[in-house]
Formats: C-alpha cells, structure tokens, sequence
C-alpha cells in the first residue's frame, strides 16, 4: 500500500521540492517502466488529433508523478485532495478504492479514483485530475472519467457516482454536466490558507452497462471520444 501521504497546499509543495530536484528528470520517466496493468483504454479522437487514452491501476512507482503535477500542473490550486482519502488514512484496500494513473499517448498526466464508502455498496466518490497543463480542455479528462466510472459499475455494481467540485471551477463543472452529473446542494468550505470557497456536490446515476456488448470495456477498442473539458 505504502507509505501514507497527506498532500494538501503546503505539504503538497513541500513533496514537490523534495521529488523534482535536478537528478529527478520527472519529464522524461518512461510510464513504461512504471506501468502496472491497464484496466481500460481506448483511442479517442479530440477535433482531429487521435489520443490513446489508458488507465493504468495505480503502483507505488507512479507517486513521483504527483510532485511533477503539484509543481508544474498547479494541481492543489484547484483542489483540496489529489489522493484517494483511504491512501491518505492508510486503509485503502480493493473494496473501498479503484486508482489509476490516467495515460494518454504513452504520458501519464494525472489520475482518477472512486472510493466507496461502507454501506453504500453501489455508490462511489469520483476524484480526479489533470496534472499536465498541455492535457488539459482538449477531453482527455472527461473520457477518463467515463472510462472509470464503467469500470466501477462492471467492478462493483455501481450505480450512483458523486464527486465534489468547487464553485469557481468553471471549465469542470461543465465538463461533469456533460457527462451527466447534476448539481445536489452547495456549501461553504474553509481552506487551508483560511480562506473560504463555495463548494458543489454533484451526481451521476448510471447505467448498468452490458459488459458483453460495452466497447469500453476492452483493451485497445476504438471509441468516439468527447470534445473538450478539463477537472
């Protein structure tokens, strides 16, 4: 499982420092020589560029990735958390949390998780990201939560996803209203700066896909993708 990791504002730049020193070369580490599994992937097209698009489980071997993104993406201006909350208390197991490093073209440029809570067997906590600023509103995001939330459903029967998206994060609201996700109720939120911000919790309910007949499903299937968005 490793070792657990808070990474909020300050302690996120800290790691950043720490992991991107002059001997890390973060930019050229081969995401072959880290890869675990692919779960998904498919081959996108966004306006006329086509993008392999993968999720890859998560390993040990992929958290260097996270201080490139914290110090280049700016990834904790955007959000609180950029770990699935069971890493950061230690008890992340297969039941309760589904991880993956989101790869496009062979580059890994952020991630995507759902967490379950216990007692609600068929509902997930969406988390995701993209640590890459070049990756971003081109749709790269929106087919890697889609692409995780089917497997959700064909892992655990899921089928309601929530995820919780500040106010002021336009471009990934009208992302996760593309995808199907509707506004439930809106509150306030201390940061760690001592600033407040308005935050939305959002939900998607889905449906039960036909795993014989779902495209995505399977390694290495072509499949339309969307136009644009970025979370």
């Amino acid at each position: 499982m490793g070792t657990s990791l808070r990474i909020h504002d300050t302690q996120g730049r800290q790691l950043a420092e720490q992991m991107t020193g002059p001997d890390a070369c973060l930019r050229h580490v081969s995401c072959g020589a880290v890869a675990a599994p692919s779960l998904a992937r498919v081959v996108a097209t966004f306006g006329r560029t086509l993008v392999n698009v993968t999720l890859l489980e998560f390993a040990p071997a992929h958290l260097p990735f996270w201080a490139e993104w914290i110090r280049v993406g700016k990834i904790l201006d955007h959000m609180s958390r950029c770990l699935p909350t069971a890493y950061e208390s230690g008890t992340r197991t297969p039941e309760n949390t589904l991880w993956w490093v989101i790869v496009a073209d062979d580059q890994p440029i952020g991630s995507v998780w759902i967490e379950r809570k216990a007692g609600e067997s068929r509902t997930g906590d969406l988390g995701i990201f993209i640590g890459d600023p070049g990756s971003r509103g081109v749709g790269i995001g929106k087919t890697a939560a889609i692409l995780a939330e089917r497997r959700a459903t064909a892992i655990w029967g899921v089928e309601l996803v929530r995820l919780r998206v500040r106010a002021s994060n336009e471009r990934a609201i009208r992302c996760y209203a593309r995808i199907g996700y509707r506004e439930t109720r809106s509150f306030e939120k201390e940061l760690h700066d001592g600033s407040r911000t308005t935050v939305l919790e959002m939900e998607h309910h889905l449906q039960m896909p036909n795993q014989s007949t779902d495209p995505t499903l399977a390694s290495g299937t072509p499949l339309a993708g969307p136009e644009s968005r970025h979370p």
